[in-house]
């Protein structure tokens, strides 16, 4: 992972309101689709945006925005979201699959066994 200055803060944006959530220097850049748990909540990076500054005819990093969205505990390292045994499912704790992403899976009319190979 990218080091990050570490007197350089990172803003932490709610993606749906908009708010800074938490503004706090970070050992590692926060890149998307990781997790990060800031107080007792636990939230999901969605974007990261850098800012920068030209001093003496350089660009400097001044400023990094990580907008987040809430979520429960992340899934342990190999767990999907959905079943793994439906043909459709993106295997990924991201997204449930291409067909019905916010599911249920019980009883989705779009189910189809994962081929046998």
């Amino acid at each position: 992972m990218a080091s990050v200055n570490p007197t350089l803060p990172i803003q932490w944006i709610d993606a749906d309101s908009g708010e800074v959530v938490d503004e706090c220097p970070w050992e590692t850049s926060p890149h998307p689709g990781t997790y990060v748990q800031l107080a007792e909540q636990h939230y999901l990076v969605l974007e990261k945006r850098h800012s920068y500054q030209l001093r003496q005819g350089k660009y400097h990093l001044c400023g990094i925005r990580a907008l987040i969205r809430p979520v429960s505990p992340p899934p342990e390292a190999g767990q999907f979201l959905g079943d793994p045994s439906c043909r459709f499912n993106a295997r990924s704790p991201l997204l449930r699959c291409a067909v019905n992403p916010s599911g249920p899976c019980q009883g989705c009319p779009h189910y189809e066994p994962v081929p046998r190979r």
